[in-house]
């Protein structure tokens, strides 16, 4: 043996260090996935969800917003739901969600909070509204859902989205614009327009009655 030289591991010892290293590996392997799994669990805001689903669609508005504010939602108490949205995404989802005052969401709307959806005050959000954070990168050709990217979209005050439109990751909807059914909006949409279609293209560029919009100007 060469002086110095660490001297050869017995058989069971190393058929012991590979058992320790693979059951360390198995462990973080099944943490992982427990982990993965788990993100988008939510079981305390599920089971309100679940409660406030006893309450008849378009009834009991208020007992709603009440039930979702015991929850933790960042939900102002004048805003009401025909029934409550669908929530979605990993980690801390209520923290995502900013709701202010004098709102109406009506059924089966789904907002998606794996990044922030801010809302004002006086927006209408019509049936089946889908309003998504996430979306990939473009990958290489055997799988072209890439990486996950997610960005904020934010809805201004007064706006009104239509029945069945999507907002896309990203946008910003401005004060009191509309955005027709069906409209899937992919970029943002200036105040007091009007937007429809797939993509969503401006069809009024400034509503009738438009108020400006303050400026520091003397």
């Amino acid at each position: 043996m060469v002086r110095g030289a660490a001297e050869p591991i017995s058989w069971p010892g190393a058929r012991a260090v590979l058992i320790v290293a693979t059951g360390s590996d198995v462990r973080a392997r099944l943490r992982r996935v427990v982990v993965e799994d788990s993100a988008g669990l939510h079981p305390f805001p599920r089971m309100m969800r679940w409660l406030t689903l006893l309450v008849p669609a378009n009834a009991g508005f208020r007992l709603r917003t009440v039930l979702i504010r015991l929850a933790g939602w960042n939900v102002h108490s004048s805003t009401l739901f025909a029934r409550i949205p669908m929530w979605s995404g990993a980690g801390p989802i209520r923290n995502r969600l900013q709701i202010g005052a004098d709102c109406f969401i009506n059924v089966g709307c789904h907002f998606e909070l794996n990044d922030r959806i801010s809302i004002g005050d006086g927006v209408s959000i019509g049936h089946e509204v889908l309003i998504l954070t996430s979306s990939h990168k473009i990958g290489p050709y055997d799988r072209r859902a890439g990486d996950a990217t997610n960005a904020a979209v934010t809805i201004e005050s007064g706006a009104w989205i239509g029945a069945r439109s999507i907002l896309l990751p990203g946008v910003t909807i401005g004060a009191g614009s509309i955005v027709s059914t069906g409209s899937v909006v992919n970029a943002d949409v200036a105040a007091n327009s009007v937007v429809a279609g797939a993509p969503a293209t401006v069809v009024v560029p400034r509503l009738a009655g438009a108020r400006a919009r303050p400026t520091n100007d003397r």
